[in-house]
């Protein structure tokens, strides 16, 4: 399915899969009590991304993670509302990857996002 056809927990999913495409496990220490030694213990920093909760095409918050994501890899990127459609439909403007339309500003990054990541 085309990127700009994307919708739902299929954009959700898709979005979750090129997040964490380059995410490798972390670890970090856990302190025992009352003995305070300290553990690793390997967690996987992609569990967030698959919870049912993530959903970047509803929420702004987690939407807005993937704006900071494509401003950091250079990408030139300009949100606004095109006026053109009733009700009006949002724009992404990218200059590397091109513009994404969607009826909302989340669905809009989302599909920006995945274009920016796109293989080139």
């Amino acid at each position: 399915m085309e990127t700009d056809e994307l919708e739902g927990r299929e954009l959700a999913a898709a979005v979750a899969e090129r997040v964490t495409a380059e995410m490798d496990s972390f670890s970090y220490k856990s302190w025992t009590s009352p003995s305070w030694q300290v553990e690793w213990e390997e967690h996987a920093s992609t569990e967030r991304y698959f919870a049912p909760d993530y959903r970047p095409d509803l929420n702004i918050a987690q939407a807005w993670e993937l704006v900071e994501e494509m401003l950091s890899m250079g990408h030139y990127v300009k949100l606004r509302p095109h006026c053109f459609y009733k009700p009006p439909h949002w724009i992404v403007m990218d200059e590397s990857s091109g513009n994404t339309e969607a009826r909302t500003v989340e669905v809009a990054i989302c599909r920006a996002f995945l274009k920016a990541k796109a293989p080139q």
